[in-house]
């Protein structure tokens, strides 16, 4: 076995099952198109769930310490503004 030499496939986007297939000595599935997952639509589409998870990660809890933060800004704002007057 270490004498074979490796079979890689010589493939080329768009190239769809045949080059796989002939490497992997399998025949071409007929009843199962070649996926086209990284269209850019789908790319663009997966890309903003991702942002948006991972912003979701973040603001969800960052907004339950930057709430009370703001009221006790604006209350001190307002304070110091009274005793001016």
């Amino acid at each position: 076995m270490a004498n074979q030499p490796h079979r890689f496939p010589d493939y080329k986007l768009g190239s769809g099952w045949a080059p796989m297939c002939d490497c992997l000595r399998d025949n071409i599935p007929e009843d199962n198109p070649f996926p086209h997952l990284n269209e850019q639509a789908e790319l663009q589409k997966w890309m903003l769930e991702q942002q948006m998870k991972h912003m979701n990660k973040v603001l969800i809890p960052l907004r339950a310490s930057l709430v009370p933060l703001l009221a006790l800004t604006v209350a001190a704002c307002s304070w110091s503004f009274m005793t001016i007057l």
